[in-house]
């Protein structure tokens, strides 16, 4: 809903008209006519009225993602915007016996990210596994298995560069006003009833990154609840890490009428779109972009126990920017996915 407000210059022009057409035993109105003036002067008002009821419109429907007025809607229902938080790793550092990487120690990636050791570690037997938790928040400060890190400043006995053995947490960038507008809505439109699969959804989504959240009753047996969710990102990185799984879980346990033991929060298994294309036009920045819209329509429909059309596949490809013709060789029969699998785009392979 959009309300329609004219130009300043529309205004004016529509005043003007006004006069003169109730002026209707004047010929046109004079260039210094009072009339022209006071179109002048009330279409500047009469601009401004419009501008504040367009204003009093977004406070009394939240239906756009403005900043200030869906964080007053969304608090009305205990939802605020979710903070950012850091990513955390364990490294894999050497050096010599008996050597120790004190606390707030400071590791620089090549991208001029920082991270800081968390307790001090010794070395044993030639190596050490420091815990480190970015300096800077967001997605940033993410590393990936066997990335590279340096000390800032030199170590008695430990060796400079080590390298990223276990990703403890990835790093989130904190919501945006249109995210928080998005399960806003969803919250309005999935009524809660005491702990149904919209209570589940909506407490889960109350946890920094989730992305997307399905549940499943009965998921262990009478009374139970399965709750499958991957995070912000793309491909295998919408996984989420052993410590977020815990994370959901201890906060549904604050909140749900289940026992600890009868909510079972767990992470989806991938499946892999692998499609061989024959495009035309066959450019790099049009293979890019059809890769774009078959990710966003992968992530709009997919989810577990799907059945994806070829024609809907077909479409994703077509709407890409650029393209003009293509062929689907494979997949050749709907691309399904398993009850607790969802499907990610995986190798495109271009003929």
């Amino acid at each position: 809903m959009a309300l329609p407000k004219p130009t300043l210059k529309q205004l004016h022009q529509r005043i003007t008209a006004d006069f003169e057409n109730r002026l209707s035993d004047v010929n046109g109105l004079l260039p210094k006519a009072v009339a022209r003036l006071l179109a002048v002067v009330f279409s500047g008002a009469v601009y401004l009225l419009y501008g504040y009821a367009e204003g009093l419109v977004f406070r009394l429907l939240p239906f756009a993602p403005d900043s200030e007025t869906i964080e007053e809607w969304a608090a009305e229902y205990g939802m605020y915007l979710r903070t950012a938080e850091a990513a955390q790793f364990i490294l894999n550092a050497t050096g010599t016996n008996g050597s120790i990487i004190s606390v707030g120690s400071i590791y620089q990636s090549a991208d001029g990210y920082q991270y800081s050791v968390d307790a001090d570690v010794t070395i044993s037997g030639g190596i050490a596994s420091p815990a480190v938790t970015a300096v800077e928040v967001g997605t940033a400060s993410n590393l990936n298995l066997g990335d590279a890190v340096e000390l800032v400043e030199p170590i008695a006995g430990v060796d400079a560069e080590a390298t990223v053995a276990t990703i403890v947490n990835v790093g989130f960038d904190d919501e945006t006003p249109a995210e928080l507008h998005a399960r806003y809505k969803e919250y309005i439109a999935e009524t809660s009833t005491g702990g149904n699969d919209a209570d589940y959804k909506r407490w889960t989504k109350e946890i920094t990154g989730v992305d997307r959240v399905w549940t499943f009753r009965h998921w262990a047996g009478l009374g139970t609840v399965g709750v499958m969710f991957t995070v912000q990102g793309s491909g295998s990185n919408i996984l989420p890490t052993q410590a977020k799984i815990d994370e959901v879980h201890g906060h549904l346990v604050t909140l749900c009428p289940l026992d600890y033991d009868d909510i079972i929060v767990f992470a989806p298994t991938l499946n892999a779109l692998d499609p061989v294309i024959s495009l035309n036009p066959d450019t790099a920045a049009i293979r890019a972009a059809v890769e774009v819209e078959l990710e966003g329509y992968l992530v709009r429909v997919g989810g577990p126990s799907t059945s994806l059309p070829i024609s809907q596949i077909d479409e994703a490809i077509s709407i890409a920017q650029g393209e003009v013709s293509h062929q689907l060789l494979s997949p050749v029969s709907p691309f399904n996915t398993g009850a607790t699998s969802v499907p990610v785009l995986g190798t495109v392979t271009w003929q």
